[in-house]
């Protein structure tokens, strides 16, 4: 016997139990915790959503609005994506009169980007940042001025400019999943076959300036705190108006 005294096998055995109780029990709580607040990737939902902003009283579409599901931020809600298959069509920007068609889009990580022109009098420059930075390539043919492979996904917009041109400006999105979509001229989005439950997305706007910590939803006022939207996806569609301000 040590100066501690003798320890009882009854009492080992009981702090045994009281152990694997304890883990038993959170272990339950973290699932439960999970599949209440998280999306269920078993089960499809669609998000229409709807840009909008009063100019003098009078409400005007919010075009090239861009929203993306935040994988970060859905991750803390213990939502995990599947793998999707690579895209293997090209994503192409035509260049004409010095304005990007489309002025903003998204892409998939893996992809590949390409910019046309009938115009060679381009020096294309794009603000990467997790992937490796490239200059201009001219030995491409005609009418393609930039084409390569997109690696990895990127955390916000890739600007694009030319060092020629400065009213040359364009916008890219690049994720590892499908959950994107950029607004039309009616300053309407449709993201498909997103996972039911609750989800965050963000909000972009590329040149143009808005409040994106409080906005408008369906009428409702929200605090989206860096454009950051939750949501909570029933099966169907799931259609709302968002109003942001200057």
């Amino acid at each position: 016997m040590n100066g501690f005294g003798a320890f009882k096998p009854q009492s080992q055995i009981r702090c045994l139990a009281l152990t694997l109780a304890t883990l038993f029990l959170l272990g339950l709580f973290d699932k439960g915790w999970s599949q209440e607040i998280g999306a269920n990737v078993d089960s499809e939902s669609n998000l229409l959503l709807r840009f909008e902003t009063l100019v003098d009283g009078t409400r005007k579409s919010i075009a090239d609005a861009c929203v993306y599901w935040d994988i970060r931020a859905n991750r803390r809600f213990g939502t995990e994506l599947p793998a999707f298959p690579k895209v293997t069509t090209a994503h192409r920007l035509q260049l004409q009169n010095n304005v990007f068609v489309p002025r903003v889009s998204t892409m998939r990580a893996g992809q590949v980007l390409e910019i046309a022109s009938e115009d060679k009098d381009h020096n294309l420059y794009l603000t990467w940042f997790a992937n490796s930075v490239r200059g201009y390539r001219n030995k491409l043919a005609t009418p393609l001025i930039y084409r390569r492979e997109v690696e990895k996904a990127e955390p916000g917009a890739v600007s694009i400019r030319c060092n020629i041109h400065d009213d040359v400006q364009g916008w890219i999105f690049i994720h590892d999943n499908p959950y994107a979509g950029v607004t039309d001229q009616e300053g309407r989005v449709v993201i498909k076959a997103l996972p039911t439950g609750r989800s965050v997305f963000r909000l972009n706007v590329p040149g143009q300036e808005f409040d994106f910590d409080h906005l408008l939803l369906s009428g409702k006022n929200i605090e989206a705190k860096n454009g950051r939207l939750s949501l909570d996806l029933v099966p169907g569609d799931n259609e709302f108006v968002v109003q942001l301000s200057k």
